[in-house]
């Protein structure tokens, strides 16, 4: 079990989701280049961002739209 944090964040899971930025597969960079910089509709996007537990490949805060991709990065996980 994990301990609590006062902010609710775990600094692993973070370390891990900034790693993920710096590492991303080839096709989480051509979904990224679409959606950076509110190219698609306006919105705008966070990528591989924490969530409770998890880190979310791409998430839109203002309409709670998460983009997730599946692929080879899973196997083994």
């Amino acid at each position: 079990m994990h301990a609590t944090y006062p902010t609710g964040r775990i600094p692993l899971l973070y370390e891990r989701a900034r790693r993920l930025r710096k590492e991303m597969t080839p096709a989480e960079r051509i979904v990224w280049r679409e959606l950076r910089n509110r190219r698609f509709a306006g919105l705008k996007f966070r990528r591989q961002h924490p969530i409770d537990w998890y880190i979310a490949d791409f998430f839109c805060a203002s309409t709670r739209v998460v983009i997730e991709l599946d692929g080879d990065s899973h196997a083994g996980k």
